[in-house]
């Protein structure tokens, strides 16, 4: 699975109880192989992408044949490695049953979409399609994930939410699909909520992503200094994209401030930017106590494009088995990258 999408199922799977890292034979023949190759690197001074890798993919065929839903599919869902230990029938086998949570099923779904299955969005939409705004807003990451066929009506849908909370969720997502269905239901938004309001500042800035007439430039801008936290970032990330200059400097901003997890974010979108700036960031969070922050930073580690540094080849063994998947997912995309120069 790509990494973003794997945080994605990360930041959803935090609502249940942290499964413990899923141990096996495999687990101490990973352990040596990591030492002799921390060694090897340290005795010549050379790092060995394809020895790497083939470590990442025996953390990843090990995940996979973990008993807790959340290690098992989050590593089936990677296509890092081949596919192994029937993950595509496991994955079917719990989104299929209506016995199974929603949230659950929709994990399932989304590990099914990364790994290319047309049918999982489908299926998935049909279990969405009758579900409350409330449920589907903490399930709106996933829902991005799908085509825009499926994904617009299941957003419009929450963005007709009474909830002001879940509007802004729609809006946040709205602004990633260009069709006119997804346009207007942002307008909509728009007027029928106070200007200032939350809902409306998240609209706006979705439609400046769309480049939508009546949002002038430098106006993304505005509407994200009267935000907070993540409402703020969102501005951000939306001024680098529609090439803002003013973005670098409210990103190095952003790496300064709030929450851990939140500067990570921000040096992950600070990357094209200002590539010096982004790194100390991001590195430190790979040495956070907090297992989301190490795995949000992975994501941005990949986003750099680099031979993966000690301290991410030290995640390999990682206590929480998602960050170790990541971190597979990372030295074995470092490998292909190594093996096409």
């Amino acid at each position: 699975m790509l990494l973003g999408l794997t945080w994605v199922l990360f930041v959803i799977a935090q609502t249940t109880t942290p499964a413990p890292a899923a141990r096996d034979a495999s687990a101490t023949d990973i352990r040596a192989r990591l030492a002799a190759y921390e060694k090897e690197v340290q005795q010549t001074g050379r790092s060995d992408a394809a020895a790497l890798g083939e470590i990442g993919k025996l953390v990843i065929e090990q995940m996979r044949r973990a008993q807790a839903f959340r290690t098992w599919s989050e590593a089936c869902g990677s296509t890092a490695a081949p596919d192994s230990d029937n993950c595509g029938p496991r994955l079917w086998a719990v989104l299929k049953p209506t016995a199974q949570p929603l949230t659950r099923r929709a994990e399932a779904a989304a590990a099914l979409i990364s790994r290319g299955d047309l049918n999982a969005a489908s299926a998935l939409f049909d279990i969405l399609k009758a579900a409350p705004p409330a449920a589907l807003a903490p399930l709106a990451p996933i829902i991005a994930t799908m085509p825009a066929a499926q994904a617009v009506p299941l957003l419009i849908r929450l963005s007709e939410s009474a909830s002001s909370t879940e509007q802004g969720t729609a809006c946040r997502e709205l602004g990633a699909f260009d069709t006119p269905e997804a346009r207007a239901a942002l307008a909509k938004v728009v007027a029928a909520n106070a200007p200032g309001s939350e809902p409306w500042l998240l609209c706006q800035i979705s439609r400046g992503a769309l480049r939508e007439p009546d949002i002038p430039p430098g106006a993304i801008a505005g509407y994200g200094h009267t935000l907070q936290g993540d409402g703020l970032l969102f501005a951000a990330q939306t001024m680098a994209a529609v090439g803002d200059d003013s973005a670098r400097q409210l990103l190095i901003d952003l790496t300064h401030r709030s929450s851990m997890l939140s500067r990570v974010a921000a040096a992950d979108l600070l990357i094209p930017l200002d590539r010096d700036a982004a790194i100390p960031i991001v590195e430190t969070g790979e040495r956070d106590s907090q297992a989301a922050v190490r795995a949000r930073a992975l994501v941005a580690e990949l986003h750099l494009r680099r031979d993966p540094p000690a301290e991410v080849r030290r995640l390999l063994l990682d206590t929480d088995d998602v960050v170790r998947i990541q971190a597979a997912e990372l030295v074995l995309e470092n490998a292909k990258r190594t093996q096409s120069r």
